[in-house]
């Protein structure tokens, strides 16, 4: 079993986004947001908030034994981030069954403003 810290380690996006493991059970992933991960708003791309929520899943999912594929995933965005802004995703296993696995992802700013809720599905291999 590998765990949260050396698959963050090996993964370039994740390093590209600035991520942080704080924590591996529950995984907690930290990051802040810089202009570079701004759209032409001045706010943090979606792609940003997806990225950082699915890293969060791809840790929570892949440390518990077989390894997996997300195979559905869905994101509801609830308010803004921006430059400067530091970004908490904490990850849950809801269900882990013989070859499926559902997480939810809740992403926070340091405020503990609600900032998306990520639900994803994984396969496992």
């Amino acid at each position: 079993m590998t765990s949260a810290a050396d698959l963050l380690a090996r993964d370039p996006f994740a390093a590209h986004l600035g991520a942080e493991l704080l924590s591996d059970d529950p995984v907690v992933v930290r990051m802040t947001v810089g202009p570079q991960h701004c759209n032409f708003r001045g706010t943090a791309h979606g792609a940003v908030v997806y990225g950082l929520a699915d890293i969060v899943l791809s840790l929570a999912s892949n440390t518990t034994g077989s390894p997996s594929l997300m195979i559905d995933s869905h994101l509801v965005a609830t308010s803004r981030a921006g430059p400067g802004d530091v970004l908490v995703a904490v990850g849950e296993e809801m269900t882990l069954g013989r070859t499926l696995g559902t997480y939810r992802v809740v992403v926070r700013n340091a405020e503990e403003r609600l900032v998306a809720v990520f639900t994803g599905t994984v396969i496992r291999r």
